[in-house]
């Protein structure tokens, strides 16, 4: 399976207004990220086979996740392939002990991320 051809995409973003010259992003759906009522905002990629490649939420490339530098994010990685597979956030600032890359969860299994997005990230990755 082309895993890499289905990433998600996430985009950070400060409280800075954006500019408005310049590439925009292609429409992409974006994740549902909902608050817990603690301050953490939540949500869940479930990863499946689609054809011949690799779909995020059921969309190929995945869902855009989009936050806010200071967020503090729980995702939650749902394995709904019949291989090992894993969730890389590439780019991001991450420690290995969150970005976990080479961690598999095996078919049927889930993972959950759990970080703040740190100052001075805002970017696409």
């Amino acid at each position: 399976m082309a895993a890499v051809a289905a990433v998600p995409l996430v985009r950070a973003l400060t409280d800075l207004e954006l500019p408005t010259d310049g590439p925009e992003l292609p429409e992409l759906p974006q994740l549902a990220l909902m608050g817990d009522g603690g301050g953490t905002l939540v949500g869940e990629l479930s990863a499946a086979a689609s054809g011949a490649d690799l779909a995020y939420n059921g969309s190929t490339p995945g869902p855009v996740v989009r936050l806010r530098e200071g967020d503090r994010v729980r995702l939650g990685f749902r394995n709904l392939t019949d291989a090992d597979s894993s969730l890389h956030l590439h780019g991001l600032p991450l420690t290995a002990e969150v970005d976990r890359p080479l961690v598999h969860v095996a078919p049927g299994g889930s993972d959950t991320r759990e970080f703040v997005l740190p100052p001075g990230s805002a970017g696409t990755y």
